[in-house]
């Protein structure tokens, strides 16, 4: 099962308890809403903890979230939106040698980076960025209306930013 090793370290790490992790995979099992994008809408975990514990588990960079905000269009269109949608990841920049920048809502899910790598073409640079600012860039890139975007309280608009906090403060956390 995909995510299994995501789940394990966050109920390792005693950020959700194994309960609440299995209602959330139930509840989520069959919708378009991952388990993870349930826990952090009702807000059962928090999403900063979530990337800075991934990040720490894969030794992956935490993604500056400036970055996400101004993607240039070439960029985006090397990752089909389908692909980005089912794995919540968001090319960020191509690298001199071709390899693939992505920002990842789930570092820990090898089968998707395998797929992706094949469908791509590409070696790719993960680096791991919390679920809102994920859930963003898919509304603003490839228009996907996630759980987390948009939110009520926040315009909807594509070009609305999400709230970035800087990178030292999810570190901090962590």
């Amino acid at each position: 099962m995909r995510h299994r090793e995501l789940q394990s370290l966050l109920i390792g790490a005693g950020l959700v308890s194994g309960d609440v992790m299995r209602r959330a995979v139930t509840a989520s099992a069959g919708t378009e809403t991952s388990w993870l994008e349930y826990l952090i809408a009702r807000q059962l975990v928090g999403e900063d903890q979530v990337a800075a514990c991934a990040a720490r588990r894969h030794v992956l960079p935490l993604c500056e979230l400036e970055r996400i905000a101004e993607i240039p269009a070439e960029t985006v269109a090397l990752v089909p939106w389908d692909l980005a949608i089912e794995h919540r990841i968001v090319p960020l920049a191509v690298e001199p040698d071709g390899d693939l920048r992505i920002a990842m809502l789930d570092p820990c899910d090898a089968d998707a980076a395998t797929e992706l790598e094949f469908f791509l073409g590409r070696r790719l640079l993960r680096e791991v960025a919390p679920a809102t600012p994920i859930a963003w860039a898919l509304h603003r890139y490839y228009s996907y209306r996630s759980p987390l975007w948009p939110q009520a309280q926040r315009a909807s608009s594509v070009r609305s930013k999400p709230i970035l906090r800087p990178i030292h403060a999810l570190q901090a956390a962590s």
